[in-house]
C-alpha cells in the first residue's frame, strides 16, 4: 500500500467519486485537459494490477494505492475470473 498526500489546496469532497474520469476537470477551456489522473488510474488499474482511491483530507489531496505483491499471478487470476 502506498499513501501520498500533499498539503496544497486539496479536492472538494462532492467531486472525489469524479476526479479519475477521462477529461473531467475544475479548469475545464484552460490549460487543463482532464486526463492526468485518468492516466494514472489506468497505469495502476491496467500495468501494476492494483487499485487507486482519493480520499477525503483536512488539507491537501490523499490517494491511496494498493499494488499486489505478484502482479502477473493477479492479472492471471483477474483474467480467469
Amino acid at each position: 500500500m502506498i499513501v501520498f498526500q500533499d498539503n496544497g489546496s486539496g479536492i472538494d469532497n462532492a467531486i472525489l467519486k469524479d476526479i479519475f474520469t477521462p477529461f473531467y476537470s475544475t479548469n475545464l477551456g484552460g490549460n487543463h485537459l482532464g486526463l492526468g489522473l485518468n492516466v494514472v488510474f489506468n497505469a495502476v488499474k491496467y500495468n501494476l494490477f492494483g487499485n487507486i482511491c482519493a480520499e477525503p483530507c483536512q488539507h491537501g489531496a490523499r490517494f491511496i494505492i494498493t499494488l499486489p505483491i505478484d502482479g502477473p499471478q493477479a492479472a492471471k487470476q483477474r483474467d480467469e475470473t
